[in-house]
This record gives C-alpha cells, sequence and structure tokens, in this order.
C-alpha cells in the first residue's frame, strides 16, 4: 500500500524534530497544529505519518501497529454541507483501513456508513461516526488519528458543531483519539472562540512551527529531482538556490526544475527565477497568505532597503 505514495520515499529522519513534538502531543492524548506557510511541507509531515512505514517505525517503535492515521483532505469538501462532511470523514475512515488490508475492521465500519446512508440524516451519520470510532479504539485497541490536511480551507465554514464532534469521538476513545491540524495560522488565532470552545483544551498551545528549511527531506527532493531528469545542477548553483530560496520546499523545487531545462546556469540566478512563471506564482501564493500589516511591513522593509 505505502509504496504508491510519494511520502514512503522519504528518508525515516525527515522532519525529525516536528514530528517528535507531534507524537509527544499524541502521546498524551492530545490534538496538535502543524503552523506553516503553504509550499513548507506540512502536507508531507502528514503524509509521512500515514504512508511511511520507517517513519512510524522510528517515532513509535513499540506501538505503532496500534496507531491508525486517516488522511482527510478538507479542500475537497470547502464548499460541501456539513452533512458532506461527515460523510467523507467516514469514507476516509474506512479507505484507510482498506490500504492497511484491515478486512474486519473494514467491513464494520463499511456496514455502519452504509446503515447511516439509508437514513441520510446529520444526526444520524454524527452518531454512527462515533460508534465507528469507539469500535476502533475499544474493541479493537487502536489509536486513531485525524490528519486533517488543508485545514484552512475549511476554516471559513467550520461551526461549532465539528469541534463538538471531535470532543465527543475523544470521549467515547478516550486516550485513543486526537486530530493534527495543518493550518497557516493557529486556530485560536483565526476563529472565534465560541467555534472552538468545545475542543479548545486538547488543541490550543500546541502548535508545532515548521521550518523553511528540512536537511534530509531537502537533500531527498534534490536526489530525486536529479535522478527524475537525468542531470545534476552544479553544487555551486545549487547552494545559491538554496540561499534564495532559504530552503522553502516548493520555491526549492520550482527554481531547481527550472535550472535543469537550461543547458548551462544563466549569468545572474535571482533575475532569470523571477521570470519564471512556476516561481511566479508560488511567490503569489505566500504573498496572499499574509495578511495585510504583514504585507505592509514587508513592503516598507524593502523600500528602506
Amino acid at each position: 500500500m505505502e509504496t504508491k505514495y510519494f511520502e514512503s520515499l522519504y528518508p525515516e529522519d525527515s522532519y525529525d524534530k516536528e514530528l517528535e513534538k507531534v507524537v509527544g502531543y499524541i502521546k498524551e492524548g492530545n490534538s496538535s497544529q502543524l503552523i506553516g506557510l503553504p509550499g513548507v511541507g506540512r502536507s508531507n509531515i502528514l503524509g509521512l505519518l500515514a504512508y511511511n512505514k520507517a517513519v512510524r517505525l522510528r517515532h513509535f517503535p513499540k506501538y505503532h501497529g496500534i496507531v491508525h492515521f486517516v488522511t482527510i483532505n478538507f479542500s475537497e469538501v470547502k464548499q460541501r454541507s456539513y452533512t458532506d462532511v461527515l460523510k467523507f470523514i467516514f469514507l476516509c475512515l474506512g479507505n484507510s483501513l482498506r490500504e492497511r488490508e484491515m478486512k474486519q475492521e473494514y467491513e464494520k465500519i463499511d456496514s455502519l456508513f452504509k446503515k447511516a446512508l439509508t437514513y441520510n440524516d446529520e444526526l444520524v451519520f454524527s452518531q454512527y461516526l462515533k460508534n465507528a470510532v469507539e469500535y476502533l479504539a475499544i474493541e479493537k485497541k487502536l489509536t486513531v488519528i485525524f490528519l486533517c490536511q488543508s485545514f484552512e480551507e475549511y476554516i471559513p465554514q467550520v461551526s461549532d458543531q465539528f469541534f463538538t464532534l471531535l470532543r465527543s469521538l475523544r470521549d467515547k476513545a478516550k486516550y485513543r483519539f486526537s486530530a493534527i491540524f495543518s493550518v497557516a495560522r493557529p486556530l485560536e488565532d483565526t476563529l472565534e472562540p465560541q467555534i472552538l470552545s468545545s475542543y479548545s483544551d486538547f488543541v490550543v498551545g500546541h502548535t508545532i512551527y515548521l521550518p523553511l528549511l528540512d536537511k534530509p527531506s531537502m537533500d531527498f527532493r534534490i536526489n530525486y529531482l536529479e535522478k527524475l531528469v537525468g542531470k545534476k545542477v552544479p553544487d555551486k548553483s545549487k547552494k545559491e538556490v538554496i540561499e534564495l530560496t532559504g530552503g522553502h520546499m516548493r520555491l526549492l523545487i520550482v527554481s531547481l526544475e527550472a535550472m535543469l531545462a537550461l543547458s548551462e546556469a544563466p549569468s545572474n540566478l535571482s533575475d532569470f527565477l523571477l521570470t519564471q512563471k512556476t516561481l511566479q506564482t508560488a511567490l503569489i501564493s505566500l504573498w496572499r497568505e499574509l495578511t495585510p500589516s504583514e504585507q505592509a511591513a514587508i513592503t516598507v522593509g524593502k523600500i528602506g532597503r
């Protein structure tokens, strides 16, 4: 199952310090937040937990078999009703079990999902989902962890119902349930207090800020790209690109891709890169994530120099 996912190829020490903190919260029965700019590697970290066995063995040497990660990409339901969100979570839970070839557990969850579908009611779906997590956590002794990918895209429509559901799931599973939120800014800074209140005890302050540069994963991505293209970037140019991008993964990769397409290194690397559409798109994505005051501070700083 895991080899079809790109994250399964990463070295086991990728994002080591960040994952150590995440695992610490999981062991406490708490949830956490991965904070970082777009393209810095938040989704990669979630993928490492879900699909990289070597990473799981490194961080859960004794318990990796009973820790069950469920990837939920909230960008796919950002405009959907709460009932559809419940269905989607249910489907992701079932798919995660099927991919791990946990036949008995998958059939049980699939049966609960099909029963809930016959009612097509929000309260029924919520209750059946609670029953599903309770079955996995209490009867099967699994620790169920929701990997909430791209959660910032769902924030504009999230309600207190969602966090009340998470609280109920944790109550059902005791310490065998948690959620990891991939967001650009802390939930407590972007949500009204009443929306988060039912789950705040388990997630507020549990933040892991991602660095721009993680050397093991950066080295892997560069080597993988060079092997894919069949061409190496000169060490001097590679060092300059890393300095220009700060090691930001998306900026780094699109910059190297542009360079690998050339027959020889450009005379002025920064000027060349800034003409590339892929890099411009990545920079615009970063710019739009900043608040007006942050954008103003950067603009004033640039003018001041």
